[in-house]
C-alpha cells in the first residue's frame, strides 16, 4: 500500500543520516599481555587479556578499525614495537586515534613503562631495552588536526623482583604531558594501583565499556562518568585519572542519530492515508500510534467508512431480493406460457381426431380453424435454431456465480444428440456423470449423482447468444447442502 511504502522510505532516511555519525576515520589499537613467559620476574595477570577483548569488541561497535582485525593478545616486544608503529601509519590529520594496553606497567625516571610478556630480569638502566616505552605509542599521534586517545590500564602492584628497578618512585605510573588534542586516561591516579576485581573484567574495563556506549556524552563527561562508576565500585579505593590538552570540537563515541528534518513519521503516515477508503488503514494507524495526533479523526474515518460499508451490503440485500422476486415472477410466467402452449396443442390434437373420425365417416365437416400461434413472452423460452446451442456436439460451459453457498470453480462438459445431454459435472475434485435432455421451449434439465452425492442442475439458455443462467442444488458426502446460481456460457466444440 502508498502509506506503508511511504512509511518505510522515511525509515530508511533515518538510518542512512544515524550512519553518517561515524563519518570520521576512526583507528584503535588494543593490546592485552596477561600470560607472561617468566613467571619468576613478572607473574601472569588474569584480567588483561579478558578487558583487552570487551573493549575491542565495543571500540569495534562504535566504528573504530581495529589494527590487526581485532585484539592484541601476550605481545613481545618486537610484536609490540611492531604493531605501535603500523597504528602510527593508519593514522592522519582528521583521524581519531585510540591506543588502550591493559597488561603490567611500570615507571621509571619519571617514564611510563609497558612490559612485554617476554620481558626478562632487568636493571633500571636496560629497562628501556627490555620493556617498551608509553612516549613511542605518543610519538605515532599526529601533532595536530587529529583526536588523540590513550588509555592505560597497566597500574597493577610492581612485582618484587622489579621494585629495585623502580627505586624510590611510588607505585603505578606517573603523568604524562598531553600532546595538543591528546587525552590520556589511567586506571588510577598518578602513583596508585589498579584493581583486577573478582569477576573476569576488571572495574575500569567495565565502566569504560559501558560508559563508550552511551549516546550523546562527550568525551570528557564520558571518562568523567568512568571515573565516577569506578570510584563507586570499589569503596572509593580506586580513582581513575585523566589528562589532556585542549581538544578541538566534539567527540563522541556514540553520538546520537541526528533529527529528521522535515515531517515526522507519523505525520508522513498520516498524510498517506487520509483520504483512504480502506478501513485497514486507519486501523494500522490506530495501532501504531495509539496516543497520536490524529487519532481522533482516525477513529471519525473508521467509524464513517464502517457505516459506509455496512449500508452497502444493506443494499446489496435488497437488490438481491428484488433480483429473486424478479426472477420467480418470469418463472411464474414461463409456467403459465407453457400450460397455456400445452392446452392449445391438447386442443388442436383433439380437433385433429374429431376431424379424423368424421372424415373416416364421410361426414363433411367445416375446416379446422386454428388459431394463431401468440407470440413469446420471453427469449428465455425461445426455440434454439440449428447451429447454435441445439446443435449437436461436444459442449463445454463455464460458470460464473452471483449468489450461493459453497460454489467453487466447477467445469461441465457435455454432448448433445438428438436434443439428449450427456457428461461430467466437476466439483471439488469430483466427477459426477450427467444425463438429461432439451425440450421444446429450449429449456435443459439435467441431473447427476455419485456416491453418496445428489445433484441437480436446471439451466435455461438464453438462444442465439448461447448463454443463459444456471442453478443448482445438492447435498455433498458431508451432508452439507449447498446452492449455487449464476449465469453460464456454452461453446461448441466438435461432433466426431
Amino acid at each position: 500500500m502508498r502509506y506503508a511504502f511511504l512509511y518505510i522510505m522515511f525509515t530508511f532516511s533515518i538510518l542512512v543520516a544515524s550512519t553518517s555519525a561515524f563519518a570520521e576515520k576512526r583507528v584503535a589499537l588494543v593490546i592485552g599481555n596477561g600470560q607472561y613467559q617468566y613467571s619468576a620476574a613478572l607473574p601472569s595477570l588474569r584480567n588483561p587479556p579478558n578487558d583487552a577483548r570487551g573493549i575491542a569488541k565495543t571500540l569495534k561497535e562504535l566504528g573504530f578499525d581495529l589494527i590487526g582485525g581485532g585484539v592484541q593478545l601476550d605481545l613481545d616486544k618486537v610484536a609490540m614495537e611492531n604493531v605501535i608503529i603500523e597504528f602510527g601509519e593508519q593514522l592522519s590529520e582528521g583521524t581519531v586515534g585510540l591506543f588502550y594496553y591493559a597488561g603490567h606497567g611500570l615507571a621509571v625516571n619519571k617514564t611510563n613503562y609497558l612490559v612485554p610478556v617476554d620481558t626478562q630480569k632487568m636493571t633500571r638502566k636496560t629497562v628501556n631495552l627490555r620493556t617498551v616505552s608509553a612516549e613511542l605509542v605518543m610519538q605515532q599521534f599526529p601533532k595536530s588536526g587529529g583526536m588523540n586517545i590513550m588509555i592505560l590500564d597497566a597500574c597493577r602492584n610492581t612485582p618484587a623482583s622489579l621494585r629495585s628497578v623502580r627505586g624510590a618512585d611510588n607505585e603505578g605510573l606517573v603523568q604524562m604531558n598531553a600532546p595538543t588534542g591528546t587525552l590520556i586516561s589511567y586506571a588510577t591516579q598518578p602513583g596508585n594501583v589498579a584493581l583486577d576485581g573478582k569477576g573476569k573484567n576488571s572495574p575500569y574495563a567495565l565502566a569504560l565499556m559501558k560508559m563508550m556506549r552511551q549516546p550523546g556524552v562527550g568525551i570528557l563527561e564520558m571518562f568523567n562518568d568512568v571515573g565516577v562508576e569506578v570510584e563507586k565500585n570499589t569503596d572509593g579505593f580506586q580513582r581513575p585519572w585523566i589528562n589532556s590538552s585542549p581538544l578541538e570540537g566534539q567527540f563522541y563515541f556514540k553520538p546520537t542519530a541526528p533529527k529528521p528534518v522535515g515531517p515526522s513519521a507519523e505525520m508522513i503516515f498520516w498524510q498517506s492515508i487520509q483520504n483512504s477508503d480502506d478501513p485497514a488503514a486507519f486501523k494500522a494507524y490506530i495501532q501504531r500510534y495509539p496516543k497520536g495526533d490524529f487519532i481522533s479523526l482516525a477513529n471519525v474515518n473508521l467509524r464513517y467508512l464502517k457505516r459506509a460499508q455496512q449500508r452497502k451490503q444493506a443494499e446489496d440485500l435488497r437488490l438481491s431480493s428484488l433480483e429473486q422476486e424478479r426472477q420467480r415472477q418470469d418463472q411464474e410466467r414461463l409456467r403459465r406460457e407453457q400450460e397455456r402452449l400445452q392446452q392449445e396443442q391438447a386442443r388442436t390434437e383433439a380437433l385433429a381426431k374429431e376431424r379424423l373420425r368424421l372424415e373416416q365417416q364421410k361426414i363433411t365437416v367445416p375446416p379446422i380453424v386454428v388459431r394463431p400461434k401468440l407470440p413469446v413472452l420471453s427469449k428465455q423460452v425461445a426455440s434454439l435454431p440449428t447451429g447454435d446451442f441445439g446443435q449437436d456436439g461436444k459442449w463445454t460451459w463455464k460458470m460464473d456465480y452471483s449468489r450461493g453457498t459453497r460454489c467453487n470453480d466447477h467445469t461441465l462438459s457435455t454432448t448433445l444428440e438428438n436434443n439428449k445431454i450427456k457428461g461430467f459435472f466437476e466439483y471439488s475434485r469430483r466427477k459426477i456423470p450427467l444425463s438429461g435432455k432439451i425440450d421444446r421451449l429450449g429449456k435443459a434439465k439435467i441431473t447427476g449423482v455419485r456416491r453418496n452425492d445428489s445433484l441437480k442442475i436446471e439451466g435455461e439458455f438464453m438462444g442465439k447468444q448461447g448463454n443463459g443462467t444456471i442453478k443448482f442444488t445438492g447435498t455433498t458426502s458431508h451432508g452439507h447442502d449447498f446452492f449455487c446460481e449464476g449465469t453460464w456460457t456454452a461453446s461448441w466444440v466438435n461432433f466426431n
